[in-house]
């Protein structure tokens, strides 16, 4: 009897797991930020492969578009990507160290690397049969990574390279095409010397070469004699089909015929980013726009919504919501100010708009005033407007002294009735007016002083700041003014030694009991508030340079975060012991308040925007929060959901490498009644995950 008691608490651990192993509810999201570096298609045309800024790859089912996976461990921004033949696995090149990695495609893991002497890949090939791995002037044996060859390369950067149908030669591109023999290494021939060009793509049935030459356009040429067989004059972004001889150029992308010699139709959208095709000729993809029909130029999906960028959070616990200030960066000047109700753990409100031409700015920060109907936005270049929360119709607008003006942050009094603002040589007050009429203050001009980072305090009588002085005054890294006033009050200093003291960040905790300064010297500095004086000086628990810090609302502990390796360290008040560490994303945390008297940390990266949640006191990871122009998601490590808008649109189930669209998973996983308890901190109830087959 007790076996079979412990038998049933065994099944009890391990069948969640089980369950969960069966589906995975994911996230249909974009790159979150920078130009998407290459775009590759598998060889039997299932699968399409991303690489950005953000150090991850994205996996995505070439006929839908539905992200598959997301894989993650590169250490850099990753460059080039290509699939192994057999279709197993991902190979990417990067330039930092170890520059090649080769991920499994079927669980996700990070399981091979390459260290060319050179540490640098920015192209990568492998021969037909997926034998040899070639890189950085290396060529590998990929399954037991042993060098068999070194290219006598004398011909600077190489920036795209191909293996011919027989694994006997392989191709540079870079300063000119050059051919090389893969038994010796040595150059065989070459063309377009003294000429920047890439290869696009070579045909291995009819031994020809498609390139990119710049300054010049796009040449086929036979691989065998170097002949030119023919010329587009366009040398931009380029896509190649061999098997229907079909190659896709342009700003405003050509579909053309190479056997016909005739252009096929037109692609109506700008589409300046990486192009391929798949290898049926069918299908066009760009990491811009999506994917095409390549017999008509028709959209059959649009990319994913991308390159954001989250620059503050702010938390009011009286309405008990967080308020984001988020851009998208392109050309569009799209500005967004959400609001996130945590009782519901759901997205309440949001202000979109647009800033066009050669004047648009970033928003840097919002804050709700103590009504709920009004919101309060400041912009990089000292533009202050108030919004109506619940139209999103702007109420009006001022400027600090004029346009350009250049802020880098801003903080509300709890009351609502004043505005704090501070630049690289501005600090100013505002008065908000139960009028709705915006009035400065205050302003501080030091043309000798930058100011990176301020807070002003929760009464409302202090603004701290941290100085980045000229060399007289090295040492002077925190002052203290009266608000709103703006008078100097206390400046406080360092004993410098080598390093720029200068804090990075920088905050006071609510019960004014503490300074704390993340310093560009990696150190962590905390002062007593009241006495002024410097308590600790941390290096030892941090280990590297720390950018971000924010403090429990009972100062209790602080967190710390901006280190490579997206990691948050809890750390105790006031003198500094390691608590905890929150296994953040693969990237920079930028944003980080602490919500639920300190129980709860959510956090946003400098490459990743969308919020990631956590317990305090256990670490664990409660929810994501994604957030769309026409949706928000916040999802659970579990996979329960909900959302606002056409949330579901960008919600599906993966298994393995298959993609599911179940009513019967959306009605299990969407829970809208449990992401308020979520976010909380309450731990879920388990329940059984149907199966999809």
């Amino acid at each position: 009897m007790r076996k079979m008691i412990l038998l049933f608490g065994i099944l009890l651990l391990i069948l969640p797991w089980i369950a969960y192993a069966q589906v995975q509810p994911i996230v249909n999201i974009g790159h979150s930020t920078g130009w998407i570096n290459d775009i590759t298609i598998d060889s039997g045309g299932q699968y399409t492969a991303t690489c950005c800024k953000d150090q991850t790859i994205m996996i995505r089912d070439l006929k839908t578009g539905k992200l598959i996976k997301i894989l993650s461990g590169a250490k850099g921004e990753i460059r080039t990507l290509i699939f192994h033949p057999n279709g197993k696995y991902v190979i990417a090149g990067s330039g930092e160290n170890p520059p090649i990695l080769v991920w499994d495609l079927e669980s996700g893991e990070l399981i091979r690397k390459f260290n060319p002497e050179r540490n640098s890949a920015v192209a990568l090939a492998m021969d037909p049969d997926g034998k040899y791995l070639a890189a950085g002037g290396y060529i590998w044996e990929f399954e037991t990574g042993a060098i068999i060859q070194k290219l006598d390369m004398k011909v600077g950067t190489v920036w795209s390279l191909a293996f011919d149908k027989t694994g006997k030669s392989i191709i540079a591109g870079g300063y000119g095409i050059n051919v090389f023999s893969v038994n010796t290494g040595k150059l065989i021939r070459n063309f377009f010397e003294r000429k920047f060009a890439k290869i696009i793509s070579i045909d291995h049935q009819n031994e020809t070469l498609i390139a990119t030459v710049s300054e010049s356009g796009i040449y086929q040429m036979d691989l065998k004699t170097g002949d030119q067989l023919h010329f587009i004059p366009d040398d931009s972004e380029t896509a190649y089909s061999p098997n229907k001889n079909i190659v896709v150029y342009g700003r405003y992308p050509i579909i053309y015929d190479l056997s016909l010699k005739k252009e096929l139709c037109k692609i109506d959208y700008e589409t300046i980013g990486h192009m391929a095709i798949d290898p049926e000729g069918d299908i066009l993809v760009s990491t811009d726009d999506g994917a095409f029909c390549l017999k008509d130029g028709s959209q059959l999906y649009s990319s994913p919504n991308c390159n954001k960028e989250t620059n503050s959070m702010v938390y009011d616990s009286r309405q008990n919501v967080l308020v984001c200030a988020s851009n998208i960066k392109d050309w569009n000047g799209y500005r967004r100010v959400e609001v996130l109700d945590l009782d519901s753990g759901l997205l309440k409100n949001a202000i979109h708009f647009n800033e066009v031409g050669s004047l648009q700015s970033l928003m840097i920060g919002a804050n709700v005033l103590p009504d709920g109907k009004r919101v309060v936005s400041v912009f990089d270049k000292g533009k202050i407007t108030l919004w109506n929360l619940e139209n999103g119709e702007p109420i009006i607008t001022s400027y600090l002294r004029e346009e350009n003006a250049y802020m880098n942050g801003s903080s509300m009094t709890s009351d609502g009735n004043c505005l704090f603002m501070y630049g690289d040589w501005w600090l100013a007050s505002w008065k908000i007016g139960q009028d709705n009429q915006l009035s400065l203050i205050s302003r501080v001009n030091i043309e000798e002083t930058y100011w990176k980072t301020a807070d002003l305090t929760s009464s409302g009588n202090f603004v701290v700041t941290g100085n980045r002085q000229n060399h007289k005054k090295y040492d002077e890294v925190v002052t203290l003014w009266k608000f709103p006033s703006l008078k100097k009050s206390k400046t406080l200093k360092v004993n410098a030694q080598g390093w720029d003291p200068h804090p990075l960040d920088l905050e006071v905790d609510e019960k004014e009991t503490y300074i704390i300064a993340a310093c560009e010297d990696y150190k962590i500095r905390v002062w007593d508030f009241k006495s002024k004086k410097l308590i600790v000086t941390l290096s030892s628990n941090i280990d590297g340079l720390v950018t971000s810090v924010t403090i429990d609302p009972q100062a209790r502990y602080f967190a710390a975060g901006g280190k490579e390796d997206g990691n948050i360290r809890i750390l105790s008040l006031p003198y500094g012991d390691l608590i905890r560490t929150l296994e953040g994303p693969a990237d920079k945390i930028k944003n980080m308040v602490f919500v639920n008297n300190g129980e709860i940390l959510l956090a946003s990266g400098e490459l990743h925007p969308d919020i990631t949640v956590w317990r305090v006191n256990d670490g664990k990871h409660l929810a994501t929060l994604y957030w769309f122009a026409d949706a928000s998601v916040t999802m659970t490590p579990e996979g329960y959901f909900a959302g606002t808008g056409n949330y579901r649109d960008y919600v599906h189930f993966v298994k393995g490498m298959k993609v599911y669209q179940n009513q019967e998973l959306y009605d299990h996983y969407d829970r809208p009644d449990l992401m308020g308890d979520v976010l909380a901190g309450k731990d879920m109830p388990y329940m059984w995950a149907p199966d999809v087959e």
